[in-house]
């Protein structure tokens, strides 16, 4: 019946869209969790570490994650984020989900920009004492709305060139396609945070 072709039509054409706009490494990221990649894992595993950070506005979540990589020239992956007060309310449908992660210890919720800049300054500090860090190009942040991350990381002396923009948008087409490919591999590993 035309019904039941349109039906199986439209059903193809959806999963069609669903696959296409799914991440490529989706379907490898729950068979590389690994329950001990941790901050302290990474920090005691890796021969060098990276830190990216994308700062969100007032209404979302900034993020920091810790990319290692280790002595078999594998990755793991940590990550950590903050919200204030302002994004639960300004973000009611996941205020709930917001919660488990600040339940799991994967999300921080702090009173103010500064109180959350200061948190992921500390992380950053915190691997550059390690020795872990390059000396250049260490830390990338996104470049909009990161003043107070900025001025965090300049009073314990992460600064440019160990603190570097990274560029937005196409220019990151290269770690967009490498990343599913690691997972694929099994290169690169993460500790599994609802997150």
């Amino acid at each position: 019946s035309l019904r039941g072709f349109l039906s199986k039509f439209l059903n193809v054409e959806i999963g069609l869209a669903l696959m296409s706009s799914r991440w490529a490494g989706a379907e490898f990221w729950e068979s590389q969790i690994r329950k001990c990649v941790t901050l302290d894992y990474i920090l005691d595993k890796a021969e060098v570490c990276t830190i990216g950070v994308d700062w969100g506005g007032a209404d979302d979540l900034a993020a920091l994650c810790l990319l290692g990589r280790f002595p078999d020239k594998s990755w793991g992956a940590w990550v950590k984020a903050w919200a204030r007060p302002s994004v639960f309310k300004a973000r009611p449908k996941i205020a709930d989900r917001l919660r488990d992660f600040q339940r799991a210890g994967d999300l921080s919720v702090v009173p103010t920009g500064e109180a959350q800049a200061a948190e992921a300054a500390d992380i950053c500090q915190r691997v550059f004492e390690a020795g872990l860090l390059p000396a250049e190009g260490g830390i990338g942040l996104d470049s909009a709305g990161i003043d107070l991350l900025i001025d965090a990381l300049d009073t314990r002396g992460l600064v440019y060139p160990l603190v570097v923009p990274v560029p937005q948008g196409w220019k990151l087409q290269s770690v967009v396609s490498g990343v599913p490919l690691r997972l694929e591999a099994g290169t690169l590993v993460h500790g599994g945070q609802p997150l």
